[in-house]
C-alpha cells in the first residue's frame, strides 16, 4: 500500500514541479532619468531585444516589465533629443531585476 501511495503521488507532482520551472518568469524594472539634473524621464522608451512590445516610463521615470525568462538580453533606452543607450548582452533572472538608467 505504501509503494502504491509513492507510485501515485509521483505521478501526479512530478508533471507540475516541471511546468512550473518551465514558466518561471519574473518581472524587470527601473528608472530612467536625466544624467545632468537627475530629473525623471517622462515617456522614455524601452526597448528589450526578443520582446515584441515598447515599454514607457511613467511620470516619476519608472518602467515595468513582466513576465521576462532569466537569461541574457540587449535593452536600449531613448528618448527625443537624448543621446539613446543599449545595455547589451545584460543577464537577468530573480535576483537582478531593478536597473537605473540615466540619459544625456
Amino acid at each position: 500500500m505504501k509503494t502504491l501511495l509513492l507510485i501515485l503521488f509521483t505521478l501526479f507532482t512530478n508533471p507540475l514541479d516541471i511546468e512550473t520551472a518551465e514558466n518561471n518568469t519574473f518581472d524587470l524594472s527601473g528608472m530612467v532619468v536625466e544624467e545632468s539634473t537627475g530629473d525623471p524621464l517622462t515617456g522614455a522608451i524601452i526597448k528589450v531585444q526578443g520582446v515584441e512590445k515598447e515599454y514607457f516610463t511613467d511620470f516619476e521615470g519608472n518602467f515595468s516589465i513582466n513576465e521576462l525568462k532569466p537569461g541574457t538580453y540587449n535593452i536600449e533606452i531613448s528618448y527625443i533629443s537624448f543621446e539613446s543607450k543599449e545595455l547589451k548582452e545584460i543577464y537577468l533572472d530573480h535576483t537582478s531585476n531593478d536597473i537605473f538608467v540615466s540619459l544625456r
